[in-house]
């Protein structure tokens, strides 16, 4: 996982929700890694700009997810 110093503290029911709710995204393109290289490039754009925006550890902790997948590309 990404590491970043951050006052986030997530639970571990939150991270579950996180997780869940972006592997069903990702669900939608793993039959097409061009179209699911995309899709992370594009997401992780969307969701850096709202997390810098609204401090949200949730988006943060979604953002250090979509990171970790981009680097394992």
């Amino acid at each position: 996982m990404t590491t970043k110093k951050s006052s986030c503290i997530l639970s571990a029911a939150e991270k579950l929700v996180v997780q869940n709710m972006y592997q069903n995204l990702k669900s939608q393109y793993n039959n097409n890694i061009s179209k699911l290289s995309d899709f992370l490039n594009t997401f992780q754009s969307m969701v850096k700009d709202e997390a810098q925006l609204s401090k949200s550890c949730t988006l943060e902790y979604l953002l250090s997810l979509i990171e970790d997948d981009l680097g394992s590309q």
